[in-house]
């Protein structure tokens, strides 16, 4: 009962961290460079979060394939998955963050000859703290609570591949309420967690902002 529940708690353990750290330098560049075909990769960052979920599966499938197929029906590539899922989501949110930050503190730092590493260390990073938490907090509900794609990348094996969510659905095609209900409750359980760590990270955040 509780494997496949620990195996999302896991995979998204694993996941969103390595999201937040894909996504910073995607923010930045978002945020503060300005060059020919920006807007055009920002929709590229933002299409995982309007494609159905089946769609971006069965394309992660086929580029795993292009690969080797090394990642298919793994658990490396849940993870790979849960990256692309989470990231528009989290880019998003650090990049409402860094505008809030003041350009001029930043453009400050580099005029005191700061290198851009060290403006962005004790600078940036500082004043997104809370982003950067609230991001993970998001990450990990949407990627624990993700089928679609974890079902054509993992295809459900059991001990290996078999998420909570994956198993829900299976034990309502097998009219199993009991353990349905289980799943169900143990998956909200842990995603309403996450939005309450979410929301009550960024009131902290707005909170700290007005007292600023």
């Amino acid at each position: 009962m509780f494997g496949p529940f620990l195996l999302s708690l896991r995979l998204a353990a694993v996941s969103a961290p390595l999201t937040v750290l894909i996504s910073l330098p995607a923010a930045i560049l978002l945020s503060f460079r300005r060059f020919r075909g920006s807007f055009a990769l920002e929709v590229l960052f933002l299409t995982p979060l309007v494609l159905p979920p089946t769609v971006l599966g069965f394309y992660l499938l086929i580029f795993f394939s292009r690969l080797g197929g090394f990642l298919s029906f793994q658990f490396s590539g849940l993870v790979v998955a849960g990256i692309v899922v989470a990231f528009p989501l989290v880019v998003q949110n650090l990049k409402n963050g860094m505008s809030m930050v003041p350009r001029e503190t930043l453009e400050a730092s580099t005029l005191l000859g700061k290198s851009c590493l060290e403006t962005f260390a004790r600078i940036l990073l500082p004043q997104i703290k809370g982003n950067i938490l609230a991001a993970l907090a998001l990450s990990f509900a949407k990627i624990t609570g993700e089928f679609g794609v974890m079902m054509m990348v993992g295809g459900n094996i059991a001990g290996s591949t078999r998420l909570a969510s994956l198993a829900l659905y299976e034990r309502v095609e097998a009219l199993d309420y009991a353990a349905a209900h289980a799943y169900a409750l143990l998956l909200a359980a842990a995603n309403i967690g996450m939005l309450a760590v979410f929301l009550w990270i960024t009131r902290g955040s707005r909170n700290a902002a007005y007292r600023a």
